[in-house]
């Protein structure tokens, strides 16, 4: 099923760690070509860029490959503490289409990790260098 939306985010939640290494981040990407990244210690932002693409080329092949994506579903093992989570959400006019919630202790399809990577690779320079902010912790 080939998913039609116009905004799509990407939602990973660090391990619990030392504030110092913990860095969470989130993904928004309108069809619009608007992009959004957002960078938090725990619930705190430390780093945020945005900016325009210059076509929907790359939102297009998203589009184009979300036939491949798994089942949406919560793949959520209760018994995990302080691991990682992601979560992938997809929106028509502000209303969730489709969403996948995993953690560090489920697998994922190869289609739904292709599909991952296509949306980062463009970003992936950003997303390192943003969650490289340092963070002081006595501020």
């Amino acid at each position: 099923m080939q998913y039609n939306f116009d905004t799509l985010s990407y939602h990973f939640r660090d391990a619990s760690l030392p504030p110092r290494y913990h860095r969470s981040y989130d993904i928004s990407y309108q069809k619009e070509g608007l992009i959004k990244i957002q960078v938090y210690v725990y619930a705190e932002l430390i780093a945020q860029k945005e900016w325009q693409m210059p076509d929907s080329s790359h939102f297009d092949s998203l589009i184009a490959l979300s036939p491949t994506l798994e089942p949406a579903t919560r793949k959520v093992n209760k018994r995990l503490m302080g691991g990682k989570t992601y979560q992938l959400l997809l929106k028509k006019e502000d209303e969730t289409i489709y969403e996948l919630i995993w953690d560090s202790a489920a697998t994922i399809t190869p289609e739904t990790q292709a599909f991952i990577q296509q949306l980062k690779q463009p970003f992936q320079t950003d997303i390192d260098t943003l969650r490289a902010t340092p963070y002081d912790e006595k501020s």
